[in-house]
């Protein structure tokens, strides 16, 4: 294969710089002109908002929410890889078992840790297996057995929530504290909104657009 002119070389490392800082401008080979016309500088906010003004914002907003969760899972995931947990709902049920401060029914503990039978069965073996947990026999009812958390387990989650206390730091690093007040805000919001769309039971999409977004118009 022939080799590349070093000036298409160096076009495609900028390509892919370009799209490594904007995943959304991903083969929009206008906006990536424009950038190269700018010097590889970024647009003022207005042009920004400009060149992406076809996608509708309510999209443009699931978008960045979804990018967000995705980088949110892979901070999970490196930190959980330097730990004796192997998924989030290990995290999970430590967490519910820390803060019931007291053993729970293993039935109680997946309703309260909003797991599956199957699947809350497999992460608490797996736990017990690092010695993170233990059954131990109800005390006022020897027939019953309680999932409880051992010193190691309550060692493992104080470890694993500092860094966690750090991560959520640093996932709002460039707001200062007025944005974050707003951004709380803001996501409260819309958590309320789908808080009770979810409790309300209700699944259609076309219903639940005709009921929420065209009675606001």
């Amino acid at each position: 294969m022939a080799l590349l002119a070093p000036n298409v070389v160096r076009l495609i490392e900028a390509y892919g710089a370009y799209v490594a800082r904007h995943p959304a401008a991903a083969g929009d080979l206008i906006a990536f002109g424009g950038y190269l016309q700018r010097g590889g500088k970024e647009p003022p906010e207005e042009e920004v908002d400009l060149e992406s003004a076809r996608v509708p914002r309510p999209m443009r907003i699931l978008r960045e929410l979804g990018w967000l969760s995705d980088h949110y899972r892979r901070y999970i995931r490196n930190l959980l890889r330097h730990s004796r947990l192997a998924e989030w709902d290990d995290l999970v049920v430590l967490t519910v078992l820390h803060a019931a401060r007291r053993g729970l029914r293993k039935t109680e503990l997946l309703d309260s840790s909003q797991l599956k039978p199957a699947t809350g069965t497999e992460v608490i073996d797996r736990l017990l297996g690092h010695n993170l947990l233990r059954i131990l026999p109800d005390p006022t009812d020897g027939r019953v057995k309680l999932v409880t958390i051992t010193d190691k387990g309550q060692e493992e989650f104080a470890r694993i929530s500092e860094q966690i206390t750090l991560l959520s730091e640093f996932m709002v690093a460039n707001f200062d504290e007025d944005r974050q007040i707003e951004l709380l805000r803001n996501l409260r919001l819309l958590n309320e909104l789908h808080n009770g769309v979810a409790a309300a039971g209700q699944e259609d999409i076309a219903e639940l657009h005709a009921l929420y977004v065209n009675s606001l118009l």
